[in-house]
């Protein structure tokens, strides 16, 4: 019979039979729930060994960073290996090889990594930046980090510097490259115009809100604070912390504050409201340890389940989870107990009131909760996987405590008993007359007079007689604020130092390199051009496109928003290029540029350069793919924007940016180009050149 039932009359029953259950054995149901916490605390592995890092990742495949990423680790490789260093003579040659004697340099800075810069400045003497500064990153700064590169990896080492190996293989050190200003292929773009400033690139091999940068970090800030170097520190030169991976570092440290935070003052504002509302110390206590005991749980067995590959977590989503949680935990508890208050007004006793509130209350509850987790759970069908996974994550942990509100609270409520209203302590059964408050108060006065019950009424009767016309009202009263709400979102602000405190190291780092350097210095802007009728393994070829693309686009840097663009022809900048030809022609520079032909050394600020057609050579190599299957295809141009690079018109700068570009490239007498495909490669029937920009 029970199964031609109507499945109300079906649901009812089951949350019937849950109200006698947790009646019948409450303390049994709080200890179910005790073991089940300590258990999966127990068993829960930390966050940062489950939660995935970055940004990268959780953007779609078709992306254009992503597709540039692609591109790029096939068309330019990062690492070149150096030869082994031979054998000492006499050695066994049977004897197994020293993996330790191998090395790989760079051939190139990565944009797709992140850096540490460390910020140099002068600004005590006009003259700027003396040889003793540089003599003090040559001979103490440079060496130092030198060491921490050779014993810092992608791991948590416990151990400080002076205890860690002295040296660990290349493909586990998370520094991939140290450059300086004495570095002939970008020293020249490490030194700001004013010769005020100079920077020091810690190039790592992670993104910048990788939490394994951290270590590193912190090893850096010890070296600067060394006596040694502050004792080498020339007098007047200050030192500060810059670059993607501080500004990530000091990211994830305000993420976890905020989130303990945002967990203290939940409660906080839960208790406050609470005791505003009812003044009984218990039934405070029933919501937040209901709530406390869902969100709790629901973390650690999501951290569990990605542990296991079901789900994927990433830093910062404890904010979220706990945020709405709690928000709808805490209604699911506040309905549940003014059903049971209501059942015990009517003379219920306690166990047929927590069975009633259970009865009666507990379909409305999963009805809300199952409209908040489905809604919330839309967030899956999202592009970005952070919003995907903040939808399973929020519905998961919003079910967590739809259980614990059906279960938990009113296995509390009837273990409490009379004490639950404390200190309105009530009897087994009372009448209707008995209040919830004490009989005699200033509260209970208010209680007879019944004003909010009033109030509810009026609207109630209002809506049913004039529904029209208080539609009408309503919508005349939203309309503002949605038409506000329109125009306002896309005024939306990525600016991710905006999001830190001025007092923290990457703000004040930022702020020095600000001072001498553009803007988008920090963020460079990388753009790949890929045409199959390209042959850049010809070295003119290569200029020339360059040189036409360069030139476009500088003379579009004001409207752009450019502050230099760097290239296969302009490698340390077209800006500077071009104020050094602008000099050389005041200076006749004919006589220095036959100097540099015939091989003589030439100065510029106190440091030798390369010669002519060694720069060439690596210039085309830093800028053009001449190996592999894009092999005279492809070609990078680095864009210097002079904004933040995180700012909401950076945006719009690069897809202006991409459409000179375009706009170059026709001009220059190439098809006509062809967009990309989902994984981002052309039609094999038409040549193609898919413009991507990744930072």
């Amino acid at each position: 019979m029970s199964s031609h039932l109507p499945l109300f009359c079906r649901i009812a029953r089951m949350y019937s039979w849950c109200g006698k259950l947790v009646s019948r054995w409450p303390l049994g149901t709080i200890l179910a729930w005790v073991i089940l916490s300590i258990i999966v605390v127990k068993a829960a592995p930390p966050l940062a060994d489950v939660a995935t890092d970055g940004e990268f990742d959780f953007l779609p495949l078709n992306s254009d960073s992503r597709v540039a990423e692609r591109l790029f680790r096939e068309a330019f490789p990062t690492w070149e290996p150096k030869e082994k260093i031979p054998a000492p003579a006499g050695a066994d040659p049977n004897q197994a090889e020293d993996p330790s004697v191998e090395e790989d340099h760079p051939t190139q800075m990565d944009p797709l990594g992140c850096s540490v810069v460390i910020v140099l400045q002068r600004e005590d003497e006009k003259a700027g930046l003396s040889p003793k500064d540089e003599e003090f990153v040559t001979k103490f700064l440079e060496p130092g980090l030198k060491v921490i590169q050779q014993r810092t990896g992608f791991g948590k080492e416990p151990l400080p510097l002076s205890e860690s190996p002295e040296r660990i293989p290349v493909k586990d050190q998370i520094i991939r490259g140290i450059w300086t200003v004495n570095d002939a292929r970008i020293g020249p773009l490490l030194r700001s115009k004013n010769d005020c400033s100079m920077l020091v690139l810690v190039e790592l091999g992670t993104e910048f809100l990788d939490r394994r940068n951290k270590l590193v970090l912190n090893r850096i800030e010890e070296l600067l604070k060394s006596k040694e170097v502050q004792t080498a520190l020339p007098i007047g030169l200050e030192v500060n912390l810059s670059g993607a991976a501080t500004v990530g570092r000091d990211m994830l440290e305000a993420e976890a504050q905020s989130a303990a935070q945002t967990d203290h003052y939940t409660k906080v504002l839960v208790i406050v409201l609470l005791l505003a509302i009812y003044r009984a110390p218990l039934m405070v206590l029933l919501p937040l340890v209901t709530v406390g005991v869902a969100v709790n749980l629901s973390l650690r067995l999501l951290r569990i389940m990605a542990g296991y590959g079901i789900v994927g977590i990433f830093s910062g989503l404890d904010v979220y989870v706990t945020v709405v949680v709690y928000g709808a935990g805490v209604d699911f508890c506040l309905f549940l107990i003014a059903r049971y208050k209501e059942e015990l007004d009517h003379g219920a006793s306690f166990r047929d009131a927590t069975i009633s509130a259970v009865t009666n209350v507990g379909s409305a509850l999963a009805t809300s909760a199952g409209t908040s987790i489905v809604g919330i759970g839309m967030l899956t069908l999202t592009e970005f996987g952070k919003f995907r996974e903040a939808g399973v994550a929020i519905s998961f942990g919003l079910f967590i405590a739809l259980i614990c509100a059906l279960t938990l609270t009113p296995a509390m409520m009837f273990l409490f008993g009379r004490w639950t209203f404390w200190p309105d302590v009530r009897r087994e059964r009372i009448s209707a007359s008995d209040g919830f408050m004490p009989t005699r108060s200033f509260w209970h006065e208010l209680q007879e007079q019944k004003m909010l019950e009033k109030g509810w009424h009026w609207i109630a009767d209002l809506v049913s007689r004039r529904p029209g016309w208080v539609f009408m009202v309503t919508v005349l009263l939203l309309t503002p604020l949605a038409i506000y709400g329109g125009y306002m979102k896309d005024q939306l602000s990525y600016g991710l130092l905006t999001d830190l405190s001025p007092d923290v190291t990457s703000v004040r780092g930022a702020k020095a390199v600000q001072k001498h350097f553009p803007a988008g210095a920090a963020g460079v802007a990388t753009f790949l051009i890929q045409h199959d009728d390209l042959d850049l393994t010809n070295i003119r070829e290569g200029q020339k496109l360059s040189r036409a693309i360069t030139s476009d686009l500088m003379e579009q840097s004001k409207t752009l928003g450019i502050a230099d663009v760097r290239s296969q022809s302009s490698p340390h900048g077209a800006a500077k290029e071009n104020a050094a030809k602008e000099k050389a022609a005041r200076e006749k520079a004919a006589k220095e540029s036959q100097t540099e032909e015939a091989g003589k050394p030439n100065q510029e600020q106190g440091r030798p350069v390369l010669r002519s057609g060694v720069a060439r050579t690596l210039a085309q190599k830093a800028y053009c793919c001449l190996d592999g299957v894009h092999k005279g295809k492809l070609m990078r141009i680095d864009i210097v924007f002079d904004t933040d690079p995180f700012a909401r018109d950076a945006v719009k700068r690069l897809e202006e940016a991409k459409a000179a570009i375009q706009q170059s490239l026709h001009k220059y007498s190439l098809p006509e180009p062809v967009e990309a495909d989902e994984d981002g490669e052309a039609p094999a029937e038409a040549p193609g050149w898919p413009a991507r920009a990744c930072a």
